[in-house]
C-alpha cells in the first residue's frame, strides 16, 4: 500500500510510485536527496523500500532503527552509514551490484551519511522479528547465520537473477498503475530467496564491528510462550493483559529466567516483542481501518495517545498521523 504526503521525512519517504520526492533534514530544513522514493507494505511483517535518486549535499541524519532483518540490493552508488559507534560503507557499480544484509536484535541508533552527487539506486526488504520467528529463521541456515549477531552487516555479490528481480521491483514501484498486491508479495519473496541463495553461494563477507549474540533454535517452551504472547496480542485487551510475573507463574519460571530464555531464542525480550507486535498491528489498523489514533493507542496498551505517538515514531521513523486521522 502506498501513501502520499507532502510532509518531509528524515529517512523513510512514503509516496506515490511515480512521484518525485526530496528527503529533508528536519533539523536544518536542508534538502538531502532528490529522486523517486517508495514504500510498500507487504503483509503485516514485511515491507519494501525502493529508491533511485541523487544526494544533494554533504550531511547526515540520525534516527533509531527497530529490530529487524533488512535484505537489500544496491544497484549502483554508495551506502555510508553507522550503527551505534561503528561505521560501514557499501559500494556498487553498474556492472557489479552488491547485496547486503543488516540485522538488529533491538532498536539501535542509525546514522546515514549523504554525499553530494552520490547517485544511488537500491531495493531493500525489511523483515520484522515476527516474520522471521513465524518462519523458523533458526532452521534456515542462511537466515540463521544472518540473524545470529546483533548489529551485523554483510555484503556479497549479486547474481543476475537477483539483479533482474531488483530492477523489476524498482520499475514496478515507478509505474502509474499499481501492481496487484499478491504479485508484489510474490516478487518480494523471490527477491528474498535469490539474495539468500547468492549469500550462501558467495560465503558472504561479514563487515567488522558486530556484537556476538548467538541465537538458539526455539525450544518447545519458547514456541509455546510465543504462541501465548500472540494470543494476548490477538485479544486486543492490552489494558488487562497479564503481567510478566503472571506469565512467569503460568510457565513455572521466574520472570528473569523467562525473559532470558525468550531473548536467547528470539533475540528480544518479552516486553520488546509485545511492544513491537502491538505497534505493527496498530500501523496496519491505521492503514486499513477508519479509526482514530486515540482508539488505536488504547488498543495497543497506551493510556495516553502522546506516548503512543512517541513510541510509534521511534519504531517506524514517522508519526501515526501519516497513516490515520488526527490525534484525538
Amino acid at each position: 500500500m502506498n501513501k502520499t504526503s507532502k510532509a518531509p521525512y528524515p529517512l523513510t519517504d512514503t509516496r506515490e510510485p511515480n512521484a518525485d520526492a526530496v528527503r529533508v533534514d528536519l533539523r536544518s530544513g536542508q534538502p538531502a536527496m532528490s529522486g523517486r522514493l517508495n514504500f510498500q507494505q507487504q503483509g503485516s511483517d514485511m515491507h519494501l523500500h525502493s529508491s533511485e535518486g541523487v544526494e544533494l549535499d554533504d550531511l547526515n541524519l540520525t534516527l533509531e532503527r527497530p529490530a529487524r532483518l533488512t535484505l537489500g540490493l544496491l544497484l549502483h552508488g554508495r551506502l555510508d552509514f553507522s550503527l551505534g559507534d561503528r561505521r560501514y560503507r557499501i559500494e556498487a557499480k553498474e556492472d557489479a551490484p552488491r547485496c547486503f544484509a543488516i540485522n538488529l536484535h533491538s532498536p539501535t541508533q542509525w546514522q546515514k551519511f549523504f554525499t553530494k552527487g552520490n547517485h544511488v539506486a537500491k531495493v531493500t526488504l525489511c523483515l520484522e522479528p515476527a516474520w522471521l520467528a513465524h518462519r523458523h529463521a533458526n532452521t534456515d541456515q542462511r537466515l540463521a547465520r544472518l540473524c545470529q549477531h546483533h548489529a551485523s552487516v554483510h555484503s556479497w555479490a549479486a547474481s543476475v537473477d537477483s539483479q533482474r528481480i531488483a530492477r523489476q521491483l524498482l520499475q514496478n514501484s515507478q509505474q502509474h498503475v499499481p501492481v496487484p498486491q499478491l504479485e508484489m508479495e510474490s516478487d518480494c519473496l523471490r527477491f528474498a530467496a535469490t539474495t539468500l541463495d547468492d549469500y550462501q553461494k558467495a560465503h558472504a563477507e561479514t563487515l567488522p564491528g558486530q556484537q556476538h549474540v548467538p541465537l538458539r533454535p526455539p525450544s518447545a517452551e519458547a514456541l509455546a510462550l510465543r504462541h501465548r504472547l500472540e494470543e494476548i496480542i490477538a485479544s486486543r485487551d492490552a489494558q488487562n493483559a497479564p503481567l510478566l510475573d503472571e506469565l512467569a507463574m503460568e510457565f513455572g519460571r521466574s520472570v528473569s529466567t523467562l525473559q532470558r530464555s525468550f531473548k536467547r531464542h528470539f533475540g528480544m525480550t518479552l516486553v520488546d516483542y509485545l511492544r513491537t507486535r502491538r505497534l505493527e498491528i496498530a500501523r496496519d489498523q491505521l492503514r486499513h481501518e477508519a479509526i482514530s489514533i486515540g482508539e488505536v493507542a488504547w488498543r495497543a496498551g497506551y493510556r495516553h495517545p502522546s506516548n503512543f505517538c512517541t513510541a510509534f515514531r521511534k519504531q517506524f521513523g514517522h508519526s501515526p498521523g501519516e497513516f490515520g486521522s488526527d490525534l484525538q
